[in-house]
């Protein structure tokens, strides 16, 4: 949790606070529902978003090298059914870590928009516990910082 407080999560679904490790989840699983639909990463401020981006060139390049080393086991197997499974699960771990990698390089600062539909979608997750769905009030909220171009 890090968009919002947990004093500001009690106080916006008026909890009393004997259910503080489950409003945790809940603001957990709201700022993670919030950048999944914009498809990029939230940050509280600058400085959380320069140290992400001083991080990404080491996280890329881990990427590549373990590709690069599940690739060369890979090719030490006989089977070749094997070797295709060891292929294409390194390809599949470095497409993952480049989806990563883009939504970072786009993250985006939380502004007081971000922030209310962040506890919008606490409140909706709090309330109403079988249904998973981010409500239409977050999604409007959220639609113009939506990113949409290539990954």
């Amino acid at each position: 949790m890090n968009l919002i407080t947990l004093a500001q999560a009690r106080q916006h679904v008026k909890s009393d606070g004997d259910d503080d490790d489950m409003l945790t989840i809940y603001v957990n699983a709201a700022e993670a529902a919030c950048m999944r639909f914009i498809s990029r990463k939230i940050y509280k401020d600058l400085a959380a978003l320069d140290a992400a981006l001083s991080d990404l060139p080491d996280i890329l390049g881990d990427a590549w090298a373990d590709h690069d080393a599940a690739m060369a086991t890979s090719n030490l197997l006989t089977d070749p059914r094997q070797r295709t499974f060891a292929q294409e699960n390194a390809a599949a771990a470095l497409a993952q870590a480049k989806v990563e990698h883009q939504t970072v390089i786009n993250g985006i600062i939380a502004t007081d928009d971000i922030i209310g539909a962040v506890l919008i979608a606490t409140g909706h997750f709090y309330r109403n516990r079988d249904q998973g769905d981010l409500p239409d009030a977050v999604k409007n909220i959220l639609y113009p910082h939506r990113w949409i171009g290539p990954l």
